[in-house]
């Protein structure tokens, strides 16, 4: 169970994604748009207690090599 700071951070990182999504569309490629869109999700994934090393490695790596 999120508390209610840590959910309001959430929907925060959620309207960030979904404002970059949307200035980002016509621009850029979809795979350039994941990029952006992993990258801006390292921090919340690196300080989240909830998700496994290897979940984390995985986005990491696949933002790096997009």
């Amino acid at each position: 169970m999120f508390c209610n700071s840590c959910k309001a951070f959430s929907y925060l990182v959620a309207f960030s994604l979904i404002s970059s999504l949307a200035c980002l569309t016509p621009l850029l490629s979809s795979s350039m748009i994941l990029s952006v869109l992993l990258l801006k999700c390292d921090f919340c994934v690196l300080n989240s207690k909830f998700l496994p090393n290897s979940l984390i490695e995985w986005l990491l790596s696949s933002a790096l090599f997009m």
